[in-house]
């Protein structure tokens, strides 16, 4: 299981299913680069969303699951791998 497949199960438990479905489980690992988490979403919209709404929850998480991720970041589909 990868880095954000344990930060999605223990979410899972702290958001609402549809929030956890519409927002989440789209979701997809992308890379992990140092201290950053790289995750694949759908699109810019979904992106952006996550980003404003569920960075720090996701940040926390990876920390109580001693990830030292420093930064999450999202990629809409199509983008490039490495900006």
């Amino acid at each position: 299981m990868n880095a954000w497949e344990q930060i999605l199960r223990h979410l899972q438990h702290r958001l609402s299913p549809e929030s956890f479905h519409n927002w989440l489980e789209p979701t997809r690992f992308s890379h992990i680069d140092g201290k950053a988490l790289y995750v694949a979403v759908p699109n810019e919209t979904a992106g952006r969303w996550l980003e404003n709404e569920y960075r720090g929850q996701i940040l926390e998480t990876a920390r109580q699951l001693a990830m030292d991720f420093q930064l999450v970041i999202f990629i809409a589909a199509g983008a490039p791998r490495y900006p």
